[in-house]
This record gives C-alpha cells, sequence and structure tokens, in this order.
C-alpha cells in the first residue's frame, strides 16, 4: 500500500498531512515559463492562441469537476481532474497541475466530500494561473 495524500478527518496524520498539502503549492512554481516558452518556440501569436486554447478547456473541465463533484460521480470528477492534470502539465501551469492532481486522488480514492475545498483554491489558482500567463 502506497500513501495517496488522503487522511481520515481526525486522524493522526491529517494535520501533518494539511501542512504538506499547504507547503506543496509554495514548493512548485506557479508556472514554469521555460516549458511554456519552449512549446509555443516564442512564437506571440501561438503563445497567445495556446493560452486561448489552454484556458477555455481549464474552464471546462473545471465545469465537469464541479458538476461531478456536486452530483457525487467520482469517475467523472476523477476523468475531469486528471484532464485537467494533464493539460495544465503541458503548458507549464506547475501548481494548477499538482492541485488536480491531488483532486484526481482524493475523488478517486472515495474522498468526494473533501473535494470542494480544493475546487475552490483550483478555481482561484485558476485565475491566478492565467495572469502570471498572460503577464510573461
Amino acid at each position: 500500500m502506497h500513501w495517496t495524500g488522503y487522511t481520515q478527518p481526525g486522524s493522526r496524520d491529517e494535520e501533518r498531512s494539511q501542512a504538506l498539502a499547504e507547503a506543496l503549492p509554495r514548493a512548485v512554481p506557479l508556472v514554469d515559463r521555460r516549458r511554456f516558452e519552449n512549446i509555443t518556440f516564442g512564437e506571440p501569436s501561438f503563445r497567445a492562441e495556446l493560452l486561448e486554447m489552454f484556458f477555455a478547456e481549464t474552464k471546462l473541465q473545471i465545469a465537469a469537476l464541479t458538476d461531478a463533484i456536486s452530483s457525487g460521480s467520482p469517475d467523472l470528477a476523477g476523468r475531469a481532474a486528471h484532464s485537467l492534470k494533464g493539460a495544465a502539465a503541458n503548458v507549464g501551469a506547475v501548481q494548477m497541475s499538482e492541485l488536480a492532481g491531488k483532486l484526481e486522488v482524493i475523488v478517486r480514492s472515495g474522498g468526494l466530500e473533501f473535494a470542494t475545498p480544493l475546487l475552490k483554491d483550483l478555481q482561484a489558482l485558476d485565475e491566478e494561473t492565467r495572469a502570471a500567463m498572460e503577464a510573461a
């Protein structure tokens, strides 16, 4: 058995797990600008097009994740989180990818009821990531 990052509320490891979860976004960069520049070849028009496509997709995946969590569907929530994790990793949105990965683990391990706070964090991180990537 391996550690999934999920702990039962009130367990002895909950405090440690929460501290790790809070530290993780600070331990990794918001955006890997080098990754983004490499995949866009530094081309401004391609960069703008890719950002538009990425943020349109994140909007859809966050909506799908929200709906799946609200309707109690861990499979759909897991798929949406997984898609978002991969898309974010591809463009260098490091923290968004990490957080989507956490959500994926939580919902797939039966913790759907614990996903809402992370979903709210993801929604806020989406805006922060957009601003950082558009400014770069």
